[in-house]
């Protein structure tokens, strides 16, 4: 929210949200950026959009001028949380017998192009000299991001694992992408297709393939607005932009039949 403008922007796609009438509320990361002095005022702004708000990180929640990343995102935790939302990064839940778990998930580099032109780096997040990932400003994990991705893939196969006990249908949430199908291609412009590199690890995909009982795959990130069938999985992205926001409305009958999709109130058929 950067203008009283945005705001009147946002409080209309909440207007459509609230339409929908959800039992569940589903953000799928990036509600800051650099700074979260603008945070509960964002988050608020949902609270009358369904009974029970879930959310995961972003890589912008990640992001921070100084400190050590896992700091910043202890102090995100407790005020999300008092926003009324809870945080699936924390621990999975059980919504009238359906399972949500999730993380941000990060990037391994797994969706990069083979061969990359000089002074480019996926680690230094540097493509040609001068195109850059700002992941590497504002993000200090302590550790390397294929590192990274491994703890969080593992971490959300736990969480997975631990619903698959109580329930027959699971919804993964994740901030970036778990199949090479979601990204956005644009061969012509090749710091696009460095930047690819970014958006999720096949890891994801792999793991949550390796699960049935998760039916649904929720992400963000690319900005692009898809749902790809996986098997008996669909992943399903938004597209939401940074000025432009969309929904994806996913209403799962009772008796586990299949559920219908829809983009912005438009039925999806896949």
């Amino acid at each position: 929210i950067r203008s009283s403008a945005e705001r009147d922007k946002l409080l209309n796609f909440i207007r459509s949200l609230e339409k929908e009438q959800p039992d569940v509320l589903v953000l799928a990361g990036d509600t800051v950026g650099l700074g979260y002095s603008r945070l509960e005022e964002c988050l608020n702004l949902f609270r009358d959009v369904a009974p029970i708000r879930l959310k995961v990180f972003g890589n912008h929640d990640y992001w921070s001028s100084e400190g050590d990343t896992l700091s910043h995102l202890e102090i995100l935790k407790s005020r999300i949380e008092d926003c009324g939302f809870m945080l699936l990064d924390e621990k999975p839940v059980i919504v009238c017998g359906i399972g949500f778990a999730g993380n941000c998930l990060w990037y391994d580099y797994s969706f990069s192009p083979g061969e990359m032109p000089p002074r480019s780096s996926h680690e230094k997040k540097i493509f040609g000299g001068h195109i850059i990932w700002n992941d590497v400003h504002f993000v200090r994990l302590g550790k390397s991001d294929m590192d990274y991705t491994g703890e969080l893939n593992q971490k959300l196969e736990r969480d997975i694992e631990r619903l698959e006990a109580e329930v027959e249908h699971i919804v993964a949430v994740t901030h970036h992408i778990g199949f090479i199908e979601m990204l956005t291609m644009r061969e012509a412009f090749p710091g696009w297709t460095f930047c690819n590199a970014f958006m999720g690890s096949d890891r994801l995909g792999e793991m949550l393939l390796n699960h049935p009982k998760v039916r649904y795959h929720i992400c963000g990130h690319t900005h692009d607005q898809k749902a790809v069938r996986k098997g008996s999985l669909i992943s399903i992205n938004p597209g939401s932009a940074y000025d432009e926001k969309k929904f994806v409305s996913l209403v799962i009958p009772e008796d586990g039949s299949a559920a219908s999709i829809g983009f912005d109130g438009a039925e999806v058929q896949l």
